[in-house]
């Protein structure tokens, strides 16, 4: 059985095909590329989008979202406050749009991070709202979750795991 199809897809942008080519293939399709450390403070590259925040966040706070759909500092103490998906490439005032993080570097010069071997550049989130951790939360009904990676002693990459662990 086959379906009618509209070209192109609704949604999708087709982009005209270049006139001239470049060598070997260098103009197919490839992956994005983006710089392991942004340049600059408080920016970023990668997946991002313009959300409201339910209170005072700052540049470089992580958050979860809330059932009122705006997005609030994540902390590990509890499931009702995690868990957390985004980044605040800015300083966001309750109930106004921002630039959020979902997954990709980000920098912030205030940041003093020890660059360590495999799990050590690991940062949780942390039990201090809107913080990121180097140490994972230990109390009882504390919840584990891995956030980011460390690059550079004011740099990291973003990538929030949804899996969490509660401490018992």
């Amino acid at each position: 059985m086959s379906y009618p199809m509209s070209f192109p897809p609704q949604g999708i942008v087709v982009a005209p095909h270049r006139d001239t080519h470049e060598p070997v293939g260098a103009d197919e399709v490839r992956g994005i590329d983006m710089p392991a450390v942004p340049g600059t403070n408080e920016t970023g590259h990668g997946l991002e989008q313009t959300l409201t925040a339910g209170e005072n966040v700052d540049a470089g706070e992580i958050c979860y979202k809330k059932a009122d759909g705006k997005y609030w500092l994540a902390d590990a103490d509890g499931v009702a406050t995690m868990p957390a998906l985004v980044l605040a490439m800015e300083d966001i005032a309750a109930d106004a749009s921002g630039r959020f993080l979902r997954v990709g570097p980000y920098r912030q010069d205030d940041w003093d991070w020890t660059v360590g071997n495999g799990e050590a550049n690991l940062l949780w989130a942390s039990v201090t709202p809107g913080a990121m951790s180097p140490d994972q939360p230990v109390g009882a009904g504390d919840l584990v979750q891995v956030v980011a990676h460390i690059e550079t002693a004011d740099s990291i990459y973003f990538n929030p795991s949804y899996e969490m662990v509660e401490i018992a």
